[in-house]
């Protein structure tokens, strides 16, 4: 039984039963779509904002970053998305850094995640991403005309000045229904060292340290792609099925001498057809940081796997809105627990199965 602080229940009621977009009003950003002859594209945009400076945020646990509110959107037309960009220009529309984006999510609220059963996230995006196109007559992930997508992003700053008039374009290449092609539907997944909990940071002491998640998928399927998301000073991810003890994938991102990351790996498995992943099995997910510092950085660390999934059975990941962890993840993410910031974590709903697992340091 999940059991709702009273200053949350009527948000929470406003999300979950009579909908997202209305408990969240306008929805201010844009989507558009676009055709020529190279290809089609659906592009989000979210801003103008202005991004404050870290040095104007000197004592703020995040100094630099800003998190506009979530918004949902609906998707315009039939399409299959097969590949992403993303760029962010200034108010003069000149490019920036893509290290102003700390990260943006896209996430669908009607479906569950392979291994959670939490919303599924569509599209998860970092500094450290590189764009990526997936072969169009291959593989796509289906949107029909009036899919919601909730998409939430924060941005960081570390400079000594303001930024003004920010704007975030996320590009996203598409098939227009009616083709023949793509062949084959997939659905993306996400693991995180650091599920289930809300705030998914964790700090990174001086020296090596790895961190892990394990957890089995609620559908079979083949597995066709991977990438990873980590912070500086990351420097390794494992993907392994600890059922048989092989390792599916490992990736070491693109970093300065410094530690600062410049480009995780991208793991493209289906030229070799794919990996097979089943539900009896147990999976786990490892990143190893080395902090060459002497200092503990404060909720410095990240750890997500993501990657691109054909299931068995494509309609077996509806999502449970009444599921307490559904709904402890989707206040967070919509953050509807800013309205009761003095809330802990975990005070919202009951316990769930998988909060038995924990994150722990396991150098």
């Amino acid at each position: 039984m999940c059991r709702i602080p009273p200053r949350l229940s009527f948000a929470v009621f406003a999300a979950l039963i009579l909908g997202p977009g209305w408990a969240l009003g306008a929805q201010d950003q844009l989507m558009q779509l676009d055709h020529d002859r190279h290809q089609n594209r659906l592009t989000i945009t979210i801003g103008p904002i202005d991004v404050p400076s870290a040095a104007r945020q000197r004592g703020h646990a995040h100094p630099g970053t800003i998190s506009p509110t979530p918004r949902v959107l609906r998707i315009p037309a039939d399409i299959s998305v097969c590949g992403f960009a993303f760029r962010i220009t200034d108010a003069q529309g000149l490019e920036l850094s893509p290290r102003l984006l700390h990260h943006l999510n896209v996430v669908d609220p009607n479906h569950r995640e392979l291994f959670l059963p939490i919303a599924r996230r569509v599209l998860a995006i970092g500094k450290d991403t590189p764009s990526e196109k997936l072969p169009c007559l291959l593989f796509g992930y289906p949107f029909r005309t009036g899919d919601e997508v909730a998409v939430s992003m924060t941005m960081h700053n570390p400079t000594e000045q303001d930024i003004t008039g920010v704007t975030v374009e996320v590009h996203l290449n598409y098939v227009e229904a009616g083709r023949p092609w793509p062949l084959f539907d997939f659905i993306p997944f996400h693991v995180d060292v650091a599920f289930p909990h809300n705030d998914r940071s964790f700090d990174i002491p001086p020296g090596r340290t790895s961190y892990s998640w394990e957890g089995s998928p609620a559908v079979g399927g083949r597995l066709v792609a991977v990438g990873s998301h980590l912070h500086d000073y990351g420097v390794r991810v494992l993907f392994q099925d600890m059922t048989t003890g092989r390792t599916i994938w490992e990736g070491v991102p693109v970093a300065h001498k410094d530690g600062r990351l410049d480009r995780s790996p991208i793991g493209h498995l289906y030229r070799r057809f794919g990996v097979r992943v089943f539900t009896d099995h147990l999976y786990r997910v490892t990143v190893e940081y080395d902090n060459s510092t002497r200092d503990t950085i404060a909720a410095g660390g990240m750890g997500v796997l993501g990657g691109v999934f054909i299931p068995d059975d494509m309609e077996a990941l509806v999502a449970d809105r009444a599921d307490t962890l559904y709904l402890r993840d989707w206040v967070h993410y919509m953050q509807l627990d800013r309205a009761a910031p003095d809330i802990e974590d975990g005070e919202c709903c009951a316990q769930h199965p998988a909060d038995k697992s924990i994150l722990e340091p396991t150098d």
